[in-house]
């Protein structure tokens, strides 16, 4: 393969790559490795922490599977997380229900969640993604 910063070079095995694509791969590596640590986008080195978010703080919908534990626990649920949407499937347990949340970050869910500690018996959370 011939590479622009490298001249002729040649790679062995699976997955070497061919043309653009490890002349392309030579070049990163060689652009990191000029680099040092001048570039946020290239984290080879040491960092203090500040350029990754918190992603309990993402607002996103939640998917919760429950058992009730209480006949009104249904109506509570809905004056406490807000917009809900109830899921059911065939053959499903009396007692237990389904819904996806508004959106909100995983620490209000847990907060809301907490809340209906008496009403829930939460078997499990899923985030859910946007479509």
């Amino acid at each position: 393969i011939r590479g622009n910063a490298t001249g002729d070079v040649v790679f062995y095995g699976r997955g070497a790559g061919k043309l653009p694509t490890a002349s392309a791969v030579v070049a990163d590596m060689i652009d990191i490795s000029k680099a040092g640590c001048t570039s946020k986008s290239l984290t080879w080195c040491d960092s203090d922490g500040k350029n990754v978010g918190d992603y309990k703080e993402e607002p996103l919908q939640f998917m919760v599977r429950a058992s009730l534990l209480d006949d009104r626990a249904q109506a509570t649920v809905r004056d406490v997380m807000g917009e809900v949407t109830w899921l059911s499937r065939p053959s499903q347990p009396e007692d237990e229900v389904a819904f996806v949340t508004g959106r909100m970050s995983e620490y209000q869910l847990r907060e809301k969640l907490e809340v209906l500690g008496n009403l829930l018996g939460v078997q499990s959370v899923t985030r859910a993604l946007d479509y």
